[in-house]
């Protein structure tokens, strides 16, 4: 039987490179759309419609997290507008699994972005019948995360790992964290997924709430040795720090 083949934007970015381990494991074939050599904002049209055709199912994870205004819009709006245009021209029986953010139920510059990309992909999928799954991301955390950009868990984990002080601005919030691993086992099922519905749409919160100053706490306690994980997600956050000690 011939391997499915999944085609990702966004591969090397930290939640692409979880999917593409998973994928292979899972005994998938893995193509990609990403950069240096190709760029979705700018994108070569021959380059885009070959890795379009190529491709079962695409899964779109392609963005960017933090920059400009300018540069957060184009990294979710024209990225998807024309990775859509090219599925429905060249491949409309094609999945598009994207990957999207609780934020885009807030007014925040990426919240927006992230809600008019939604809607761009819906009209798509009634408009052009391409099958589209959303999924709305909340704090996603694990190893390999970009300090400073995917999540506070690796900016505080590396920072500890590297004996400097965290920069807690408020101690007393709390935030919902939500592991990688979780995430790609529902992106798997979703890819093997086979739904009559032209568009799907599922929130992935979590219920591991902690705050900032706990987080910090426990960051910095794993760094002297002075705090043994007890809670399942201290065992996952002490394995994320553990990821920072050998970077």
């Amino acid at each position: 039987m011939k391997k499915k083949t999944i085609g990702i934007t966004g591969g090397k970015g930290f939640l692409g490179r979880h999917m593409s381990q998973a994928l292979r494991k899972a005994g998938f074939k893995i193509i990609y759309f990403d950069l240096p050599d190709n760029n979705l904002v700018h994108p070569s049209a021959g380059a885009l419609k070959k890795f379009v055709k190529k491709s079962d199912v695409i899964i779109h994870a392609a963005a960017v997290n933090r920059g400009t205004d300018a540069e957060v819009i184009a990294g979710s709006i024209i990225t998807t507008f024309n990775l859509a245009e090219a599925v429905w021209a060249n491949n409309p029986r094609a999945k598009i699994i994207f990957t999207s953010s609780v934020q885009a139920e807030n007014d925040s510059v990426y919240g927006r972005s992230k809600r008019l990309a939604e809607n761009l992909l819906e009209e798509i999928a009634n408009k052009y019948g391409v099958k589209i799954s959303i999924f709305r991301l909340t704090n996603v955390f694990g190893e390999g995360g970009r300090p400073y950009y995917n999540s506070v868990v690796s900016t505080f984990a590396s920072e500890a790992a590297n004996g400097k002080k965290l920069p807690v601005n408020d101690p007393q919030k709390t935030i919902r964290l939500l592991y990688v691993g979780e995430v790609v086992k529902e992106l798997v099922k979703e890819v093997r997924a086979k739904r009559k519905q032209k568009l799907f749409l599922k929130r992935l919160d979590s219920k591991d709430e902690i705050s900032v100053g706990r987080l910090a706490e426990l960051m910095e306690g794993f760094a002297r040795g002075a705090i043994k994980p007890g809670t399942k997600l201290e065992k996952i956050l002490y394995k994320v720090y553990l990821s920072y000690t050998n970077a």
